[in-house]
Order: structure tokens, then sequence, then C-alpha cells
């Protein structure tokens, strides 16, 4: 079980109190930064491997997104697969 301390949680609850003065675009943005620091804080090396899965997922919805209806199904199967395959690699 994840322990989490009352600074953490001070933090958390001012970056969400924060985010809601701020349209979506740039609320999503500041959860983005906010999450990587949050994570860079706990483990730096694995930052990077974050923003790879990220960008991967980002660029797989946009391509999902343009493509017609029948290739849409197998498109989320390969994104998915990607992001959970990497995910496996690392966890175990």
């Amino acid at each position: 079980m994840t322990h989490i301390s009352s600074i953490d949680e001070h933090i958390l609850l001012a970056i969400l109190a924060y985010s809601l003065w701020f349209t979506n675009k740039a609320r999503n943005i500041i959860l983005l930064v906010s999450s990587l620091i949050f994570y860079a804080w706990g483990g730096p090396p694995l930052v990077l491997l974050l923003c790879l899965m990220t960008f991967i997922c980002w660029g797989g919805a946009i391509i999902i997104s343009r493509a017609r209806e029948k290739e849409k199904t197998a498109l989320t199967w390969v994104t998915v697969g990607i992001c959970l395959g990497i995910l496996v690699i690392y966890k175990y």
C-alpha cells in the first residue's frame, strides 16, 4: 500500500484547485506538467519512459481519430497493446 504524506496531499489539492481557474486546454497542460514533476520527484529515470508512453498514447489517439471506421478497432488494440507491453516490461 502506498503512503501519501500530508505535504503531498496539500500539493495535490493546491494543484487541483489552481487548475479550476483555467480553460480545459490550459488545465490539461497544468495537470500533465504537475504529474511529470510529481513522478520525477519519486523516480527521475522513469520520467522519460512516462513521457514516451504519453506520446505513444497521444499519437495513437490522433491516428485512431483520423482512421476509417473499420481500422479504428485494430488501431486501438495496437496502441493499447504497445502501452501495456511497455508497462509489463518495466513492471515485471
